[in-house]
């Protein structure tokens, strides 16, 4: 099997220890190409661990899925590569594994983070109809 090819939508969300429990969360859009992915998109950071601002609206995302060629669908990401704005990337090491053609699941491998997530293909819109509204609601008639 070769690499994931189209544009996704992806989430995750990453604890890890500091002082108790620390998360953060992303959520982005990106393209692969030639197993590459690109992406960017919100990452929310309550407990700083990218900087300064709890909430990145761009942030960037990188990194290179590598075929297992002893588990057809199993990839590896090392470093997936997470940057907030004006921020130098942080690394984690993942595992991605392919459930259907358009949907990926990712699971940090890193010792200190526990971190899941999802990848999902986007199709083209085109040729869909457009979307209609809904129709109005009409009182029923009262009987005397």
């Amino acid at each position: 099997m070769g690499h994931p090819l189209g544009n996704y939508a992806f989430g995750a969300q990453d604890f890890w220890g500091c002082n108790g429990v620390c998360e953060f969360d992303l959520v982005g859009q990106g393209s692969v190409t030639s197993g590459v992915l690109a992406g960017t998109g919100l990452l929310s950071d309550p407990f700083f661990a990218f900087g300064a601002s709890a909430t990145n609206s761009g942030a960037t995302f990188s990194g290179t899925a590598t075929p297992d060629g002893s588990n057809v669908g199993r990839y590896t990401m090392i470093p997936f590569d997470i940057a907030a704005v004006a921020g130098s990337p942080f690394g984690f090491t993942v595992v991605i594994y392919q459930a259907s053609g358009a949907q990926l699941f990712w699971v940090d491998l890193d010792s200190d983070f526990l971190s899941l997530g999802s990848f999902q293909q986007q199709g083209s819109l085109t040729g869909l109809p457009a979307a209609r509204g809904a129709p109005g609601k009409t009182k029923a008639k009262r009987k005397p």
